[in-house]
């Protein structure tokens, strides 16, 4: 009787610690949207590092999800986000430096125009 009951409690435990975490499709699904808008903010040209490091993760990601080791694929999928959304600011952040320079340019071409900067008399 108690061998049986002895058994029956390894069952379990066995039984027990096979189960692992559920997928983490919600970090996966967060981390795609991140690289997603990363890449429209174009990241690939304005941060490229950390554009090619959020890629590689979510490709890590995935890739434990299918070996079922979910909780390093759920931390994996959680810096492929962090790593896009840092991409995405990067490329904001550059763009629109781009764009104060650009205007500068626009400003000092009109005030020498304007003020007859650079003329000879």
């Amino acid at each position: 009787m108690i061998l049986r009951q002895i058994v029956i409690l390894m069952l379990i435990l066995g039984l027990g610690a096979c189960a692992s975490a559920p997928a983490p499709t919600l970090e996966l699904d967060r981390a795609r949207s991140a690289l997603a808008r990363a890449e429209q903010a174009g990241a690939a040209n304005y941060a490229p590092v950390d554009y090619s490091m959020a890629r590689e993760a979510v490709d890590s990601g995935r890739a434990l999800i299918e070996k079922r080791e979910n909780s390093a694929a759920r931390q994996t999928l959680q810096v492929a986000e962090v790593r896009a959304e840092l991409a995405a600011a990067k490329s904001t952040a550059a763009r629109l430096r781009g764009e104060v320079q650009q205007k500068e340019s626009e400003n000092a071409d009109l005030r020498r125009e304007l003020l007859g900067e650079g003329r000879v008399p």
